[in-house]
């Protein structure tokens, strides 16, 4: 267990957050207690701040740069984290459904290196649901769902991270996988799951060429429903 504690977070990071979030902030009045709130790579938790709206969020490091708030709830005993962002921040949307098989399809016209994704499993016959980002044709960083166990894996392999020793991780969830939100930086990768199950962040050391998404699935088919915004600097 962990305490988390205000004073580590700069005055001129507050106040890009603020300007990020369109909100006031301030310390969170009591201290926090949790358990591991990120079941990735690299997350370091520092502050707990309370917005305007009284909501509780959890801001936190990856490899040095700051990771997407987290707006922290208790549900039915259950730690919940959801992304805190504003629309403000988001660019051109781009839609696309339909199913991911065996085949190693890449989804034109999604690309990028800094973007928003969401992605809604709407029926699942599969063994093994596979969403690759930030793909070139030497580098990608995998996301891996086995309907089976209930499984869900982040994989950095191919993420040009040659110094790295730690490349897998592995959360079991509570339920079957029913959604993924995805924020996808130049060198981050934050995926929300399951509506705030769990979250899973890594750091990357992708070339600027990776910008591809694809999506495959083993054993079965699966549907998707995908939304992709651009995001701003802001």
């Amino acid at each position: 267990m962990k305490e988390l504690h205000h004073s580590q977070l700069s005055e001129q990071e507050l106040t890009m957050l603020e300007r990020r979030l369109k909100t006031k902030l301030k310390p969170y009045p009591d201290k926090l207690k949790y358990d591991m709130p990120d079941h990735g790579f690299d997350f370091d938790p520092v502050s707990l701040l309370i917005d305007e709206s009284e909501r509780c969020l959890l801001v936190g490091r990856i490899n040095g740069e700051l990771a997407t708030p987290r707006i922290m709830t208790i549900e039915d005993g259950e730690l919940k984290q959801r992304p805190a962002f504003s629309e403000h921040c988001r660019g051109k949307l781009e839609t696309a459904e339909g199913y991911a098989t065996k085949k190693i399809v890449r989804l034109h016209p999604y690309e990028g290196k800094r973007y928003e994704l969401i992605a809604d499993i709407i029926d699942n016959d599969a063994l093994e649901l596979n969403i690759e980002l930030r793909v070139s044709r030497r580098e990608r960083t995998v996301m891996t769902y086995d309907t089976s166990t209930q499984q869900f894996i982040i994989d950095r392999t191919d993420s040009s991270l040659s110094t790295v020793e730690d490349f897998k991780r592995v959360i079991t969830l509570h339920a079957p996988l029913t959604s993924l939100h995805c924020f996808v930086y130049e060198h981050t990768i934050e995926i929300f799951i399951n509506d705030g199950e769990a979250v899973m962040s890594t750091y990357i050391n992708t070339t600027d060429d990776a910008d591809g998404i694809r999506a495959s699935a083993l054993r079965g088919q699966v549907y998707l429903k995908l939304s992709k915004y651009d995001l701003s600097e802001v």
